[in-house]
């Protein structure tokens, strides 16, 4: 009995040998090793920044995995992005159908001289989100202004003043004319419409002035 146990305890501790062999082998990190919650609430990333770190310093062939969820990722002031990958050689990153709900000032990756890096399976998405939309209620072609009805979900914008303040003359950006039906731009529209002033004119109408 005493020689049965033994060898089961020896071929017990040798699968156990085994396992661990392969899971460096394979060198996979999982993000919720390192603390990524997912829940949609908690700041995530730090937690994937930890994870991504690790995986790069095994070298060629690693993997980070993430565990289908929605990773909130929260305005991230030391940079413009939150994960960046720097010279990294044979890293996968799989986000397995999970969310990135990323804050309007940063985007998710940034790959600067990689080789052989794949990143797949993630959506992204802002929160909040980084334009409006509506429907235009009328046009004034002579003032070069349109009434935009900002769609029920969708924010408002800041004050134009403010914006100006903070981006300069230039912080509007542009818009562009949808197709409501077939969802891509509207064919025999310009590409862009550059804005020169949003003002708000109803509690969710603004009037928008183009530039000329």
């Amino acid at each position: 009995m005493l020689k049965i146990a033994l060898m089961m305890m020896m071929v017990c501790a040798g699968l156990i040998l085994r396992a661990e062999e392969d899971v460096a082998n394979r060198k996979v990190v999982k993000a919720a090793d390192f603390g990524a919650v997912g829940d949609g609430v908690t700041d995530d990333g730090p937690a994937l920044r930890r994870a991504v770190a690790a995986a790069a310093r095994l070298g060629e062939n690693a993997r980070l995995e993430l565990d289908k969820r929605v990773y909130r990722l929260d305005q991230f002031a030391e940079g413009r992005c939150h994960l960046e990958l720097k010279r990294i050689r044979g890293l996968t990153i799989d986000g397995n159908g999970s969310t990135l709900l990323l804050h309007p000032r940063n985007s998710a990756f940034d790959l600067y001289r990689c080789t052989n890096v794949v990143v797949r399976g993630f959506v992204i998405d802002f929160d909040p989100l980084t334009f409006t939309q509506g429907t235009i209620a009328a046009i004034d072609p002579e003032a070069g202004t349109f009434d935009l009805d900002i769609h029920p979900g969708y924010p408002l914008p800041p004050p134009d003043d403010l914006l100006k303040k903070k981006l300069g003359e230039g912080g509007w950006c542009w818009g562009t004319v949808m197709d409501p039906v077939a969802r891509h731009r509207r064919w025999g529209m310009a590409d862009h419409f550059f804005i020169e002033a949003v003002n708000m004119i109803k509690e969710r109408t603004c009037r928008i002035t183009v530039t000329r």
